[in-house]
C-alpha cells in the first residue's frame, strides 16, 4: 500500500495526505483487516441498478449466514426506504449525524438476523466526506471489523474524487454497475478512465444489470472500454491495454422483481408474463423446427435467440445484414477477454463475410419460410395481445392491488386455445414442443382460474398488511423480505396451506380444459404413461412465491429466475475474488 496515488493525479492535497496516514497507520491491522472483507458497488451514473445490487448483495450474504454490514454512503440514495424500514427512517428524517461523537451503535440499524445498516439516512453531504472517511478508519475499524464478517458500500453515483474514488483504496473488491446502453457505458467509461489515472494497480469487476445479448445496432453490450473511446478524443480514451484490470464478474438479466417502478404486481400481471415467457420458448422451439431442414449454419444457436427477440421480417436482405452485425457483436464480446486481437483481423470481419453465398441462400429461404408459417404468426399475435393487455393492467394498476381478479378479454382467450390446439397437434411428433405446451396449458388455466375474485383473494391473503401515515392499507415489504432472509414458520405454514387449497382447484381446471379443447398431448406424464402430478405441485408453488414476493426489489430467494441464478454466481465470484485479496 505504499504507492497508492498515480504521479500528478489530481486530487484534493487534504484527502490524499487523509488516505496516506489512515493506511499507513503502524501497517493499520484493523483498517487492513476491514479493507479485506469489504466491497464496493459503484457506477459512472444513476439509474443503472447500483443501489438494488448492493442491497440485494447484502441480503443474499445475509442469508448465508454472513455477518453483513450495508453501508450507505449515497445521498441520493435512501436504503431505508428500498427495505421499508418506516420507523427507523422517520426517527432519523430530520437529524443530523454527529460524526465526532457517534459511535458505531449510533450509526447502525438493525435490519435482519446477519444484516446491519450503517448510516441509513440521505443526509450526509459532500463537506462531510473527510469527516466519514476519519469516522470509518479512524475511529470505528477496530468496531467494524470486530463486528462483521463483510461490509458492502453503496457509494454515489460518479467519478468524482471527494465522492467516491476517495473510499477506493480501502476496499477489496470493486463492483463497476451499468446497463447495456450507450449513456450508461459512456458513463461508466469515464469511471474507468478517471480511477486509472488516479491509482496504482486497481481493478475493477464489472456488473451488467438488465444485459441482453440481443442488439439491433453496432452496441456491443460488454464492451465498456471500446464503446467510450469511441465517442471522446484520442487524449481522454482508456488504453486498451489496461483492459485486463478489467474483469466481467455478472450479467443480470432483466427481472422485474429488480424493477421499482414494477411496483406490487397481483397474481393477474404475473400469470401474463408467465404465458409471455411460454410463449417465447414455445416460439424459438418453431424457429428451430423450421430451420432445421433448411439451415446448417454453426451460428444458429445465437441467430435462433436474435430471431426470437426480433420477430418482424419486413425486408429479408436487410433483415440479413442485421443478423451479420449482430454476430459481430458477439464475436467483439468473445475477444474482449483477449485485447490484443480486438483490431486484428478477427475483429475486422464485415457483414458479408459472416455468411457464405450458400448459407445466405438457405437463410433466405428460410426467411421466407418463417413469414409465411401461420404457426408462428399465431404466437406473435398471441403474444402481442398479451403485451397489450399487460401494458393496461401496468398503467392503471393501484399500488396494492395484489388480489385484483384478470379481466375477461375474448380475443385473448381465443388466440391461447387455437394455440393450445395448433401446439397439441405438433407435439405428437416434437416432444420438446409438448414440454412447453404443458407450460402453455398450467399458465392458460391459471390465467382462466384467476378471473375469480375469490382465488385471487386467496393468493392476496398471504401479503402482509400494514397501515401507513395517511392511514391506508399498504404492502408491508420490510416483513416479507425478512420472510425471505429470516424465514418465518407461521408464515410458512399458512403458505402450505393455501398450496393444498388451491392445487385441486387447479388441477380441475386443467382437466376442464383439456376435456374441452382434446389437450391430453399436453398433460405432463411419465415413461408409464402417468400424469406427473408433482410437476404440477411445483410449478403452482414457483408461481406462488413469485407472485407473493415480485415489485420488492429483491432477486434472491427466487431459485427457478434467470436473474437470481445470475446474481447468485456474481455474488460468489465476488466473495471468492474478495478471499483472494486477502
Amino acid at each position: 500500500m505504499s504507492k497508492i496515488f498515480k504521479r500528478g493525479a489530481q486530487i484534493p492535497g487534504e484527502l490524499k495526505s487523509t488516505v496516506n496516514r489512515l493506511l499507513s497507520r503502524s501497517a493499520n491491522r484493523d483498517v487492513f483487516s476491514l479493507r479485506n472483507k469489504s466491497i464496493a458497488v459503484t457506477s459512472g451514473k444513476g439509474g443503472v441498478g447500483k443501489t438494488i445490487t448492493a442491497v440485494n448483495l447484502s441480503i443474499y450474504y445475509a442469508r448465508r449466514g454472513v455477518s453483513t454490514a450495508l453501508v450507505d454512503l449515497d445521498p441520493l440514495s435512501d436504503i431505508a426506504t428500498l427495505l421499508d424500514i418506516v420507523e427507523s427512517e422517520a426517527a432519523l428524517e430530520e437529524q443530523t449525524i454527529d460524526m465526532q461523537n457517534a459511535g458505531l451503535q449510533g450509526l447502525a440499524i438493525p435490519v435482519f438476523k446477519h444484516l446491519d445498516l450503517i448510516f441509513p439516512s440521505p443526509k450526509l453531504k459532500k463537506l462531510e466526506r473527510n469527516a466519514m472517511l476519519e469516522k470509518i478508519y479512524g475511529e470505528l475499524p477496530g468496531d467494524l471489523d470486530e463486528r462483521y464478517q463483510l461490509l458492502v458500500f453503496d457509494l454515489p453515483a460518479g467519478s468524482e474524487f471527494e465522492e467516491n474514488l476517495v473510499f477506493l483504496p480501502f476496499m477489496g473488491s470493486i463492483l463497476l454497475v451499468t446497463n447495456p446502453e450507450p449513456t450508461a457505458h459512456a458513463a461508466a467509461g469515464a469511471y474507468i478512465k478517471r480511477a486509472f489515472d488516479v491509482y496504482h494497480d486497481l481493478t475493477i469487476n464489472l456488473w451488467h444489470n438488465r444485459f441482453s445479448p440481443n442488439t439491433r445496432s453496432h452496441f456491443n453490450p460488454k464492451d465498456i472500454v471500446g464503446n467510450y473511446n469511441r465517442n471522446v478524443p484520442k487524449e481522454l480514451q482508456i488504453d486498451r491495454r489496461v483492459s485486463a484490470r478489467l474483469r466481467d464478474f455478472a450479467s443480470i438479466p432483466e427481472d422485474p422483481a429488480l424493477n421499482l417502478l414494477r411496483g406490487s404486481p397481483g397474481a393477474d400481471e404475473n400469470v401474463i408474463r408467465f404465458l409471455l415467457d411460454t410463449l417465447m420458448f414455445i416460439h424459438e422451439e418453431r424457429i428451430a423446427t423450421l430451420a432445421a431442414s433448411t439451415i446448417s449454419n454453426r451460428s444458429f444457436e445465437l441467430i435462433k435467440q436474435f430471431l426470437s427477440h426480433h420477430k418482424t421480417v419486413e425486408n429479408i436482405d436487410e433483415y440479413l445484414d442485421e443478423i451479420g452485425r449482430y454476430l459481430r457483436i458477439l464475436l467483439e464480446i468473445q475477444l474482449q477477454a483477449r485485447p490484443e486481437e480486438t483490431s486484428g483481423p478477427a475483429a475486422a470481419i464485415s457483414t458479408a463475410e459472416v455468411f457464405t453465398p450458400a448459407e445466405k441462400k438457405s437463410f433466405r429461404i428460410f426467411l421466407q419460410k418463417l413469414n409465411s408459417d401461420p404457426l408462428r404468426r399465431r404466437i406473435i399475435r398471441t403474444m402481442d395481445l398479451l403485451e397489450e393487455k399487460l401494458h393496461r393492467l401496468e398503467e392503471g394498476k393501484n399500488p396494492f392491488a395484489a388480489g385484483t381478479a384478470v379481466v375477461p378479454d375474448k380475443a385473448v382467450d381465443r388466440e391461447l386455445s387455437a394455440l393450445l390446439v395448433a401446439v397439441n397437434r405438433i407435439s405428437r411428433r416434437n416432444p420438446r414442443m409438448a414440454n412447453q405446451g404443458g407450460l402453455l396449458l398450467f399458465y392458460f388455466s391459471l390465467y382462466k382460474l384467476f378471473q375469480s375474485q375469490t382465488v385471487t383473494e386467496l393468493i392476496s391473503s398471504l401479503v402482509p398488511s400494514k397501515t401507513n401515515t395517511k392511514g391506508s392499507p399498504v404492502r408491508d415489504r420490510h416483513r416479507q423480505i425478512r420472510n425471505l432472509v429470516e424465514g418465518d414458520p407461521e408464515y410458512k405454514s399458512r403458505y402450505l396451506k393455501l398450496l393444498k387449497t388451491l392445487h385441486p382447484i387447479v388441477s380441475k381446471q386443467i382437466a376442464n380444459i383439456v376435456k374441452t379443447f382434446e389437450l391430453s398431448a399436453l398433460l405432463f406424464r411419465d415413461q408409464n404413461g402417468s400424469i406427473i402430478r408433482s410437476a404440477y405441485v411445483k410449478l403452482l408453488t414457483n408461481f406462488i412465491h413469485d407472485t407473493l414476493y415480485s415489485g420488492l426489489s429483491v432477486v434472491v430467494g427466487f431459485p427457478f429466475r434467470c436473474a437470481a441464478g445470475a446474481f447468485q454466481e456474481g455474488a460468489e465470484r465476488t466473495l471468492q475474488a474478495l478471499k483472494q485479496t486477502g
